[in-house]
């Protein structure tokens, strides 16, 4: 029963979502996702506006988290307007690199078929791209993904990242 009690607690918190900042919202959101009968509308709902945090962080970890592999499960209307929301940061070409392959890489975990390739094509525009960072966090979103021989450019980005000296390398 405790745990019921603790659930029904971060759900009402989360339900005051605009009562809070991103980390909040992110440490409430994550900690309900350990619980049972996870609401995920509702998760979605408190998460959804943390994307378009000004603290790039916070922004990553709400993507990370609306990417959970559970949500694959969910209706295919929850999906979609996760999918939705997710290509629509991936796409903001202001935001920084990691932020927008994250949110790229989660459409393309639960969305459906459309943020699938929606997801990986993104992920591919940024292989193209003059920015390093940009070629850099596409190749690696694409890696965790299982593609990397299929397409050129990815291998060549790892190698060019493997040689380079620092976090990054």
């Amino acid at each position: 029963a405790t745990g019921a009690a603790f659930d029904a607690t971060c759900d009402r918190l989360l339900g005051r979502a605009d009562e809070f900042d991103g980390r909040a919202l992110l440490f409430l959101a994550s900690t309900r996702m350990f619980g049972e009968d996870i609401d995920y509308e509702l998760i979605f709902s408190a998460l959804a506006p943390v994307l378009d945090s000004e603290d790039d962080e916070i922004a990553i970890g709400a993507a990370d988290l609306l990417g959970d592999p559970a949500l694959k499960q969910q209706d295919n209307d929850l999906r979609e307007r996760i999918g939705d929301r997710l290509l629509q940061t991936a796409k903001e070409s202001s935001r920084p690199p990691r932020l927008r392959s994250e949110s790229a890489l989660a459409a393309y975990q639960v969305g459906l078929g459309r943020h699938v390739q929606g997801g990986q094509g993104v992920l591919f525009d940024f292989l193209g791209s003059d920015d390093p960072d940009l070629r850099s966090a596409g190749a690696l979103a694409m890696a965790s993904i299982g593609v990397i021989e299929e397409v050129p450019q990815v291998e060549s980005e790892l190698a060019r990242l493997a040689a380079t000296p620092g976090m990054d390398g």
